[in-house]
């Protein structure tokens, strides 16, 4: 994971914070540049399509230099910029950037739907897993959904990669008909027969998602 990804995970950058920051807005992205303790520059981009792209330059040299983002060099020169790179992303990240729940933006909006309309806040259970988290009842206790971030292998044997993912509840006789549709697959680590998952990467639409939650919202109470 990039030092980028570590500090700014589920952060949402407020524009308008950006600015006050002292990002100036060119051809259509946000750029920071900043003098560090012993004299490099950091240079940062955000754009809404690629998140933030840093990068560390040595100006006597009038070359970029990369040697912070090898994680086996620990040399005290080379940890010091790394940590004063972190620093300042922290610094940003607390300072133009919202917390959000989840990872993905379709994560976060379907969250928001299941507040706004079941008054639910996502609880996260898992020390282990902490990008998991649940829905639930609040009369019976029942899970009625759960958004998980994993590696994609866990539910196609043939993809890879970090997803977010939705748990729901279904009947069993629904079972082989969503299976056949694009974006659902046998349930994560739940009953294969009574739930199925949901990928969160805009393959569904949010309303059509939200139709899938409203009845597993039905089948647990």
């Amino acid at each position: 994971m990039s030092i980028e990804s570590e500090v700014l995970k589920k952060m949402k950058f407020c524009e308008d914070k950006l600015i006050a920051y002292g990002f100036k807005f060119e051809n259509n992205c946000y750029k920071y540049n900043i003098e560090m303790k012993n004299g490099f520059i950091i240079n940062l981009i955000y754009d809404k399509s690629h998140g933030v792209i840093g990068k560390i330059y040595d100006p006597t040299l009038d070359e970029e230099y990369t040697n912070f983002r090898i994680e086996s060099l620990k040399g005290e020169f080379v940890n010091s910029i790394r940590e004063e790179y972190r620093s300042t992303l922290m610094d940003i990240s607390d300072k133009c950037c919202e917390k959000q729940y989840f990872i993905t933006p379709q994560a976060n909006r379907v969250a928001k739907k299941i507040i706004e309309i079941y008054h639910n806040e996502p609880e996260f259970l898992w020390e282990s897993a902490p990008d998991h988290a649940i829905f639930r009842h609040p009369e019976n206790q029942k899970w009625y959904a759960l958004i998980a971030y994993i590696d994609r292998s866990r539910i196609d044997k043939n993809a890879s990669g970090m997803i977010e993912i939705l748990n729901l509840k279904i009947k069993e006789d629904e079972l082989d008909l969503l299976l056949k549709q694009e974006g659902f697959y046998l349930a994560y680590h739940m009953n294969k027969k009574s739930w199925i998952t949901i990928t969160l990467d805009e393959t569904l639409s949010d309303i059509e998602v939200m139709e899938y939650i409203k009845k597993s919202h039905i089948y647990t109470s």
